[in-house]
């Protein structure tokens, strides 16, 4: 037994592609919790069932594993059922109970893990963050019903609730019971200071950019095409960068098609997924920023598009669709155009282009509205709210041991 100390377990599920772990906002927040000297607690459950849960200790940069399990279960309902249990016995296991600790649990099935450990004594208090929602996420009736049963039942009992989004907040700000103090905004947003801003004269003119974590079919790839189509009718020059990776190889081909179809094979460059450095860089030195989401999604209407947070960050001018309700804040702010349909986007990209003035006035709002909104502030705000809702000391002392 050796004595260790931490502040928080951290509960998220974890996107993998190629069986590796797809980078998040959340990863940026425990950077910044590090990096104030706490020590955490992390657990982790693969979305889709795909893989082991597992808890990890970190403290500062240095991280060690210390239980994995659940990987034999592969059934998606099961694995759902079995998941908060698990979290509860495996940080009982690893740690002695610390009721001035707590507990930061993303999405409900993991905020029934932090209420469980609250209950139980092993933190004091649990926060309940949203970074994405929707009314009919299932797309099954009783399936969405209890989803929604699930996440009024941990909204209510949290004690501070975090959402990434305007229309999330809306949301929980109609549901009876819930203290409408104890909700915060916590956006997508980057640290800003680690963003680059490329100053205007040294961009790449008629150039624009498209990000996205993965390519799948919730980013709409085809119109933004047909918006470049469109523009270059009147602008020719106009060029268009996607980054990203692929799901599968079938959707590398289809939009090699589509791009053939559409005779722009001169004008589009697909980098394929890039390490995020690289990526940022190549948004900081292009012209717009652009972002398409699909309607048909369960739960775009309620999301927080982060790309159009980076975009922003780096003094882009963003030109989106209005699925997001993202594009509509930046609009709100002047940073941004929303075009909801490609001859629109087209529209907005060829007037962003011939207008120098509106161009480095709507760069600089979007660069201001992003820097408002800053992670570090954020998480800043974060802890200040839960230390004076819980009147959590910084750190406490716990035993910490290593399982094989």
């Amino acid at each position: 037994m050796t004595p260790w100390r931490y502040d928080a377990v951290v509960v998220i599920h974890r996107v993998l592609i190629d069986s590796q772990p797809k980078p998040g906002g959340l990863d940026r927040v425990l950077d910044l919790l590090a990096g104030q000297g706490w020590r955490l607690g992390i657990v982790e459950h693969p979305l889709d069932a795909c893989g082991p849960s597992s808890l990890r200790y970190r403290d500062g940069g240095a991280e060690r594993p210390v239980l994995q399990g659940l990987a034999w279960c592969r059934w998606p309902l099961l694995r759902w059922t079995l998941e908060p249990a698990w979290t509860v016995w495996a940080v009982r296991r690893a740690f002695a109970p610390s009721p001035r600790a707590v507990a930061l649990c993303a999405d409900p099935l993991n905020a029934v893990a932090g209420w469980g450990l609250q209950r139980l004594g092993v933190v004091q208090a649990f926060a309940f963050h949203i970074a994405d929602f929707s009314t009919r996420r299932f797309g099954q009736p009783w399936l969405d019903a209890l989803y929604l049963r699930l996440f009024r039942f941990v909204a209510r009992r949290a004690r501070v609730v975090t959402a990434v989004s305007q229309r999330i907040m809306e949301y929980l700000q109609a549901i009876p019971g819930l203290d409408a103090r104890r909700v915060l905004r916590f956006p997508n947003s980057p640290v800003t200071g680690e963003m680059t801003v490329q100053p205007i004269g040294e961009r790449q003119p008629a150039s624009i950019v498209m990000m996205a974590g993965s390519l799948s079919p919730w980013v709409g790839v085809e119109p933004v095409l047909e918006s470049l189509r469109l523009a270059r009718q009147t602008i020719p020059q106009l060029t268009l960068r996607i980054i990203g990776g692929f799901l599968t190889p079938e959707e590398a081909e289809r939009l090699a098609r589509q791009i053939q179809a559409k005779r722009l094979d001169d004008a589009v460059r697909a980098t394929g997924f890039l390490p995020q450095p690289r990526a940022l860089a190549l948004a900081a030195s292009s012209w717009i920023g652009v972002a398409w989401y699909a309607e048909d999604s369960a739960w775009s209407h309620y999301c927080d598009s982060m790309k159009i947070w980076e975009y922003a960050a780096c003094g882009l001018p963003v030109v989106a669709n209005r699925v997001s309700g993202t594009a509509e804040e930046l609009q709100q702010a002047g940073g941004g155009v929303v075009a909801d349909t490609p001859a629109a986007m087209a529209e907005a990209l060829v007037a962003l282009c011939r207008n120098p003035e509106r161009y480095a006035q709507m760069a600089g709002r979007a660069r201001a509205w992003a820097e408002a909104h800053d992670k570090r502030r954020l998480v800043d705000a974060l802890i200040t709210h839960l230390r004076a809702s819980a009147q959590l000391v910084p750190v406490a002392s716990v035993r910490y041991t290593v399982h094989p």
